[in-house]
């Protein structure tokens, strides 16, 4: 899910590949103070000084995450596999998942 200042909310969901899913993109409009609150949670949460990456080097399938947040000029991206999350991702993650649910994507042709 990619959320913009903007109002735009973009959702794609990626199909496997190798068993003939596609991937699917959706629109949604998003009010300018669910942006906000997700602002103040990335930095309530502590979202910058988070490690760059969260994995274990022996596992190659499973769940995982990668998130990549914009503040100015800076792009702080984070890694974590299924499992591993500290537990300010986590928080970040069920409010991202609780926002998706409120938003009305809209497939994109």
């Amino acid at each position: 899910m990619s959320l913009h200042r903007n109002g735009t909310a973009r959702l794609t969901l990626i199909g496997k590949a190798r068993l003939g899913g596609v991937d699917r993109h959706s629109r949604a409009t998003l009010a300018r103070a669910d942006f906000e609150a997700l602002v103040a949670m990335l930095e309530e949460q502590g979202y910058f000084a988070l490690s760059d990456s969260y994995d274990d080097p022996d596992t190659r399938d499973g769940a995982w995450v990668n998130w990549q947040v914009e503040r100015g000029s800076e792009v702080k991206q984070v890694f974590c596999r299924s499992g591993l999350e500290p537990a300010a991702l986590l928080r970040l993650e069920a409010a991202m998942q609780a926002l998706q649910a409120r938003l009305n994507f809209n497939p994109e042709p």
